[in-house]
């Protein structure tokens, strides 16, 4: 069975943790998203333990370590990148809102001859 690589402990955490920050990131205006990703959340939180549980406390292998290790990294390059996506959203936003009260003004404006 495929579950009983114990690399799937590592993953479950990973993904509990992003859907974690899923729900805080999705959460304006569409509350039920948000619920599904905590639902996930949750679920992902559920399994993790279940596998550790299950496979009892081997010590992990230095190959275990290591994907660990480049999990976390990953995890972190991922959080990161969000970070810097809702700033791009907002600065989006904001030249969206400035080209469209520039365009409202030439429309109001005196008319030229």
């Amino acid at each position: 069975m495929w579950f009983k690589s114990p690399i799937w402990i590592p993953i479950a955490w990973v993904l509990s943790f992003a859907n974690g920050i899923f729900v805080f990131t999705v959460g304006n205006g569409q509350p039920a998203h948000a619920a599904g990703h905590a639902l996930l959340a949750i679920l992902f939180a559920f399994g993790a333990q279940r596998l550790s549980a299950r496979r009892g406390r081997e010590p992990l292998t230095s190959e275990e370590r290591q994907t660990l290790a480049d999990l976390e990294t990953r995890l972190g390059a991922l959080t990161d990148l969000q970070r810097r996506v809702a700033e791009l959203e907002e600065r989006v936003d904001f030249a969206e809102r400035v080209l469209a009260q520039q365009r409202e003004g030439q429309r109001l404006g005196p008319p030229r001859s």
